[in-house]
């Protein structure tokens, strides 16, 4: 029985085996240009009250994945030995500060 994003709950480690096959071509697209690769290992970091978002930790930055398209990406679980990339904590965030003068070009 193959397992889905949408079977994990918050803490477990995965990594990613394939996006289902009958994935409309523009919900995949964009599935892959935010980072969600074959083989990419991932944390569940936490699920929305009423379930809907949960937020991954994916090549360490958090994202936000739709129930929805969480049901049509493959995963397989992994131990806790293997390092995942970590993201900074919510509130330790670093902050860009422009200069004066700065040009944008």
């Amino acid at each position: 029985m193959k397992k889905t994003l949408f079977d994990l709950t918050t803490g477990d480690k995965a990594r990613i085996i394939n996006i289902d096959s009958d994935t409309p071509a523009c919900v995949r697209m964009r599935l892959l240009d935010m980072g969600i690769t074959k083989g990419a290992p991932l944390l569940v970091e936490r699920h929305a009250p009423l379930g809907d978002p949960v937020e991954i930790v994916l090549k360490g930055y958090h994202l936000a994945i739709r129930m929805s398209e969480a049901r049509r990406i493959e995963v397989e679980l992994i131990n806790g030995e293997e390092e995942l990339p970590t993201a900074c904590p919510a509130g330790k965030r670093r902050r860009r500060r422009w200069r004066r003068g700065a040009s944008f070009l």
